[in-house]
């Protein structure tokens, strides 16, 4: 006979997150514990994980999927068929895969606790997914493409929904629910809404868009920001600041720098551009406008470019220790002139819409949120670690013990210096 939740003995440090008695405790029965960096904190991480599932959910099934499905068959009734059977599948996995994950995450055991190990796996299966999804060419393709983006993201999100019952105070859970559904919300929304800015991203274009004639996009300032996404930013992204960190002795930094810098630009913006397939801006000699004034590749939708900018701001700033609140400050100033001279540039020379940059650096940012929660651990062990050559020298500078009386003088007292051998 099973015993009565009341019977149970109440949440403390004897019954830590994952035994029984916490699990009934959370349900609803009793707080749990706290959050260590405090309810706040924990909220402003899960509007972005909301805001990033969503967009998902809003974007694919309804732009992509039936975009793709009409490129292989655009027939309108074999079409509508075809998505129809998609979606079904898909939807009847989907319904399965959450509860499931939530199950399994119950019962995990971990250093990472119970959640954060499927949040961070399904979301890097998700993207995977993703990436098979764009390259898929025939309607069964499709189907097993999108029923493993699905399960993947729901493995995600069943766990990222029960960090509520998990850790946030009885009192507290309402205001928590309603503030965190502000991601749900937009991103549903964000996901369908890139058809619908064409009117404010022409306008924009006959504002901002220079010709080849003009001089403003060879300057300095709009080279930067060409430069930037380009080979010399990639160098100084993916090589440079990575090999600092690890001369430094913050490998798992650099780890995450480039996670967060590589899996960004190639995951969230060339799968999404293979997905969308939308047209750049065009040349138009009636309306006197140009087309993209460098080269570019495929795709409009998102601006990769802006995605590496977004990413750089979050990544940045996770490198900067908390206690450093002046520099981290300072940083956040740059950050923002950083993505907004990126989308300036970008609609400069006609290379994106307005919708492409701005959404691009939306990407680039919950992106490496994403990926600044997942290397929590590794970053918390790498911050306040001294430099390994400053360490080094203090080791060497310590007092060792002297047999030699007081008496013999000051030095003797004070130790004699460790001698490099």
């Amino acid at each position: 006979m099973s015993t009565p939740s009341d019977a149970l003995p109440p949440a403390d440090p004897a019954h830590p997150p994952g035994s029984i008695a916490f699990i009934e405790d959370a349900s609803g029965a009793q707080d749990p514990p706290p959050p260590i960096k405090g309810v706040r904190r924990l909220l402003w991480w899960i509007i972005p994980g909301n805001l990033a599932i969503f967009l998902i959910w809003g974007a694919v099934p309804g732009i992509l999927l039936p975009q793709q499905i009409t490129l292989l068959d655009p027939d309108p009734v074999r079409k509508v068929a075809n998505l129809a059977v998609v979606m079904t599948i898909s939807a009847f996995a989907a319904m399965l895969a959450q509860p499931i994950a939530g199950q399994i995450s119950d019962r995990t055991r971990s250093r990472f606790g119970r959640r954060a190990p499927w949040m961070f796996l399904g979301s890097l299966a998700g993207g995977l997914s993703l990436v098979g999804l764009a390259f898929a060419n025939s309607i069964v393709g499709i189907a097993i493409g999108w029923i493993l983006v699905q399960v993947a993201y729901n493995f995600a999100q069943g766990p990222l929904n029960a960090i509520m019952p998990d850790r946030v105070p009885i009192s507290r859970r309402g205001t928590f629910a309603a503030l965190s559904g502000i991601g749900l919300m937009v991103g549903a929304l964000g996901g369908q809404i890139a058809p619908f800015t064409q009117g404010l991203d022409a306008w924009w274009r006959g504002i901002i868009g220079q010709g080849p004639d003009d001089t403003l996009y060879r300057g300095p300032v709009a080279m930067f920001f060409q430069d930037l996404g380009q080979i010399p930013g990639a160098i100084l992204t993916i090589i440079v600041i990575p090999l600092v960190l690890v001369l430094f002795g913050r490998w798992r930094s650099a780890l995450f720098f480039l996670a967060a810098l590589l899996l960004c630009p190639l995951v969230l913006s060339q799968v999404t551009k293979n997905l969308v397939n939308r047209p750049r801006p065009a040349f138009d000699e009636a309306a006197g406008l140009a087309g993209p004034l460098f080269t570019v590749d495929h795709g409009s939708f998102p601006s990769g470019h802006a995605v590496t900018a977004g990413a750089l701001a979050i990544a940045v700033a996770a490198l900067i220790p908390p206690a450093h609140r002046a520099l981290r400050a300072v940083w956040w100033v740059v950050a923002v002139l950083l993505v907004l001279g990126m989308m300036w540039q970008r609609t400069l020379i006609n290379a994106h819409w307005l919708s492409d940059a701005f959404f691009g650096i939306v990407a680039g940012v919950v992106g490496a949120l994403l990926m600044w929660w997942a290397f929590w651990p590794l970053l918390r062990a790498d911050s306040g670690r001294p430099v390994w050559f400053l360490r080094r020298a203090q080791v060497e500078a310590e007092p060792i013990p002297t047999d030699q009386p007081a008496a013999d003088g000051a030095s003797a007292a004070a130790g004699t210096p460790r001698r490099k051998q």
